[in-house]
């Protein structure tokens, strides 16, 4: 379920209309209802504002975990800004990165297994040298 799905599921489920959130948010019933449809970008302080209405903290609002959150800040003295990125892009990085991880294991258990073979086979040539 994407963000804008949450928010109106919890909306309804409380017994909100949109209106009301709307009036709380302090914008047009219809800039919300751009929200509910997923026909805007929302910030994370907007977020937060619909989850303060809500009365539910704001991961409850952010899909679950095949998607995440990056935050990223840059500042000045003067300036600051942040961007949020999210989407499935890094779990399956995450992914290839373990199966990479897990094929590495793989081989370095082969590896100690024909190095254990070797010394086996040394120790046999060394008995019938000695």
């Amino acid at each position: 379920m994407l963000v804008f799905e949450k928010i109106k599921d919890i909306r309804e489920t409380k017994g909100f209309t949109q209106e009301e959130i709307a009036n709380a948010l302090e914008i047009s019933p219809s800039g919300y209802s751009k929200i509910e449809r997923g026909e805007t970008r929302i910030s994370i302080d907007r977020l937060q504002q619909i989850a303060d209405i809500l009365e539910v903290n704001i991961f409850d609002l952010i899909p679950n975990k095949e998607h995440n959150i990056i935050y990223e800040l840059n500042g000045g003295y003067n300036n600051f800004q942040g961007n949020y990125y999210s989407g499935d892009k890094s779990q399956a990085e995450i992914e290839k990165l373990q199966l990479i991880i897990a094929h590495k294991d793989e081989l370095l258990a082969q590896k100690d297994d024909e190095l254990k073979t070797l010394k086996g086979i040394l120790a046999l040539l060394q008995e019938k040298l000695a």
